[in-house]
């Protein structure tokens, strides 16, 4: 079952859409009498999944991928930039941003600049390295819920051009408070976790030499746990490996900083 519809198939690189000839994102009908193709349109529309074309006869085999190849025997070894490079370039994925921009109150060219993509259910949020290389896609639903593509590695989220500012470099949580900070005009690295992230933190600041401020998050616990101050543990890390001062803080009157930055005159306390 695809998407909630039955008797379907997703097309693979041993057997393309039969419409548009290409390996991912189609669907190809059970018995081969008919496609739903996305990028090819017909009289039928089949909701997010594209458009119905049937056959009048067919002889599609389905072949299904070989269960023994790995993704990164299918993609080579950079195959974590080939995948969201498709998410990426997806159908619908440039609607799929325009929604996300408007959720997060931000322009589309944030969401754009952080490589957000669309994989058919949820957005793909690309984490990479200290040097730029994509090492995981992050995965959110619309609905909020949060997974991580397995297979991959757990990384920072950050725009290419992160570095042309001489400004201070803020180290936040989360893909959403990236986007928050960029809209701002700030100079942001998204770490994965409120305490992650450190190998690429220390090679990535090692490179600059710049004012670095930790953000954390007001998410203290009933039970008295405060997850958000691990902040103030990654700065004094940082400051070990960096042999310099890194400062820390948390929002003033909010959870994080995007709640922070969407009301009027936002600052941060330290």
């Amino acid at each position: 079952m695809m998407g909630g519809l039955t008797g379907w198939l997703r097309v693979n690189r041993h057997t393309p859409c039969a419409i548009c000839a290409k390996p991912d994102w189609c669907l190809i009908s059970e018995n081969g009498s008919a496609a739903i193709c996305p990028r090819v349109k017909s009289e039928r529309r089949m909701g997010d999944a594209g458009w119905l074309h049937r056959f009048e006869s067919s002889n599609i085999q389905f072949l299904p991928t070989p269960p023994e190849e790995s993704a990164t025997e299918a993609y080579g070894e950079h195959h974590w930039a080939v995948r969201a490079d498709e998410f990426f370039e997806s159908p619908f994925s440039a609607t799929a941003r325009e929604r996300l921009a408007s959720e997060w109150r931000v322009r589309t060219a944030v969401i754009e600049a952080l490589m957000i993509g669309w994989d058919g259910k949820t957005y793909s949020i690309p984490e990479c390295d200290a040097d730029g290389n994509i090492i995981g896609i992050s995965r959110r639903w619309p609905d909020g819920r949060k997974r991580f593509h397995s297979g991959g590695n757990r990384g920072l989220t950050y725009a290419a051009d992160w570095y042309e500012d001489d400004g201070s470099i803020y180290v936040v949580e989360g893909a959403s408070d990236v986007a928050a900070m960029l809209q701002a005009d700030y100079c942001v690295i998204g770490r994965p976790s409120s305490s992650g992230g450190l190998k690429h933190l220390e090679k990535m600041l090692m490179r600059v030499d710049r004012e670095v401020i930790i953000l954390g998050e007001n998410d203290k616990r009933p039970d008295g746990t405060w997850p958000g101050l691990a902040a103030k543990d990654l700065a004094k890390r940082l400051c070990w490996k960096l042999h310099r001062k890194v400062k820390w803080g948390l929002p003033n009157d909010a959870k994080d900083m995007r709640e922070q930055l969407s009301k009027k005159g936002s600052h941060y306390e330290r």
